[in-house]
């Protein structure tokens, strides 16, 4: 038997979500966490910082259902911490990198951020060993 596989159409969208705050509020494994749940299988989300307003740009890829369903959520939702003023769709990239890529990505950025807690550390005691906050 010869089947034909139908192709299904993938589309990309670039999300930018702004406020007073959207970086470490943990809204990358938040928003990583539905783009699993929905099977999305290009993903990358960078935070972004300019003229003092924080930014964080969302680029992914999918299934048209997958795509409308993640941005309905995006606008919907957002982690308790975080302060959002808006919501836009912005031009969609041409490429974007696999969700594996991705999540490879955000581990390493994470150890990274991890390694320089000692030094952090170190830099908030002041003379007395109270740490300064």
């Amino acid at each position: 038997m010869n089947e034909k596989r139908v192709k299904k159409m993938m589309l990309n969208k670039r999300i930018v979500i702004e406020g007073e705050k959207v970086h470490n509020v943990g809204y990358r494994p938040f928003l990583l966490w539905k783009a699993c749940e929905l099977g999305i299988p290009n993903y990358d989300a960078k935070n972004v910082e300019e003229e003092g307003k924080q930014m964080m740009i969302v680029s992914f890829g999918g299934e048209e259902n997958q795509v409308k369903s993640f941005i309905e959520f995006v606008k919907e939702n957002y982690p308790p911490r975080a302060k959002v003023s808006g919501v836009s769709e912005d031009e969609p990239p041409e490429r974007v990198m696999s969700m594996d890529s991705y999540i490879k990505f955000l581990h390493v950025e994470q150890l990274y951020e991890l390694a320089h807690i000692p030094q952090i550390y170190k830099e908030l005691k002041n003379v007395n060993g109270v740490i300064q906050i």
